[in-house]
Parts: C-alpha cells; structure tokens; sequence
C-alpha cells in the first residue's frame, strides 16, 4: 500500500526530530514565495541555492533536493515500467540497494545491471543512475559528506520507487509550476489542505526554484 502521509514519512526517515512540524514544513515549503523563505536562513535571493549554508533543517533539505531533481524524479515514476507493476518496483528498489550498497565508483562507472533488474528497461536504469548521481551530488554539496548524502539518496529513490504514485503526486505538490501537470487529480497536498486549511495559490514556471 502507498504512503499518501509523505511529510511523516520522511520525517521518520530522515529527520525523526522533525516530525511533529513536519506537514507544517511541507505546507510552508510547498506555499514557495515569503513562506518557503521563511524554512531557509538568511532573507536574501541567495538562500534558495545549494550553498551548504541555507537549510534551517534536515527535512528542507530532502524537500528542496526533491524538487531541485523534480523533473528527473517524475520521468523515473512515470516510466510505463511501473506503470501498475508492483513486480517491478521491487525488482528496481532491489537493484537500488545492489547499485547504493557499492562505494562510490564514480560518473564513468556504470552499475550492475544484473540479478532482479535484469528484465527492467536499460534506459529506466540509467534514469535511476543519473538521478542518484545528482541527488548524491546535490546533498554532498549541503552536507559536506559524501557518504551520508549516498545513504540519504538511495533511500529516498527507494522509498518514491516503491510509492510511486503518490511520490509523484508529492513531487508535483512541492512547486507551483508542476501542479497544473497532476490531470486534476487531487494528490496528498490537497487532502492536507482540506484539513481547515487554505491550499497554496498556484505560481508561474519561474518558481521552480522557489525564489
């Protein structure tokens, strides 16, 4: 069964200090403008980037490397591969763990592609290559740690492959200019904000980066 409590769920994974406030975050976050500012620190356009300096928490930094990898993320969840192909999304988060529990070899090497993701699509797994990579990347520049940011970015691809709806619901949700792309579909933000609160007015393409 899907998650469809996406704040919680990546509180408890990835900052469990955070969970209480943790909708309160994604609501904020997912708003973009003055109250996506107000989780980053400092006050100036420069607190939007990835500067090792600008996250008030571990939880704004999954949300912003998210969103940062949000195109990336969206075409590896809506491959026709797991399109409805739970046999599939398993054998892909297999191969995650086989590709995330090897040491870092480098952008010219390329993982195994053997065992439980033999039958799986070679362009779907370089998909899922590059997305590492970035998101590795992304997180070593914000954390400083190179390892922990594998570990971060292996369990977070994990854990939207093996969600793949509503992860790309939650994707969506996270920045104004892709929520027009959900086909009207009301996805986990929505059922968040009908809790007594007022849903985020939509923003144009140029907040995709949330400044």
């Amino acid at each position: 069964m899907e998650t469809d409590d996406w704040p919680r769920t990546l509180a408890r994974e990835f900052a469990p200090y955070e969970e209480s406030i943790a909708e309160e975050t994604v609501r904020l976050y997912a708003k973009g403008g003055r109250s996506r500012r107000s989780l980053l620190r400092g006050t100036g356009e420069s607190t939007g980037g990835f500067d090792g300096s600008a996250f008030s928490g571990d939880l704004v930094g999954v949300l912003q490397t998210l969103d940062a990898c949000g195109q990336a993320v969206l075409g590896v969840l809506g491959h026709p591969a797991l399109s409805g192909a739970s046999t599939a999304a398993i054998a892909l988060a297999a191969w995650i763990d086989l590709r995330c529990s090897k040491r870092d070899r480098g952008r010219n090497d390329r993982p195994d592609d053997s065992g439980s993701a033999a039958d799986l699509p070679p362009e779907l797994l370089r998909e899922v290559d590059l997305l590492l990579q970035r998101m590795i990347d992304l997180l070593a520049d914000l954390r400083g740690d190179r390892d922990e940011a594998r570990n971060v970015s292996c369990r977070l691809v994990r854990l939207l492959v093996e969600n793949a709806r509503s992860g790309a619901d939650f994707v969506r949700g996270l920045n104004p200019s892709r929520r027009g792309r959900s086909r009207g579909r009301r996805g986990p933000l929505s059922r968040w904000f009908r809790r007594g609160r007022t849903p985020p007015r939509g923003g144009s393409a140029g907040e995709e980066t949330g400044r």
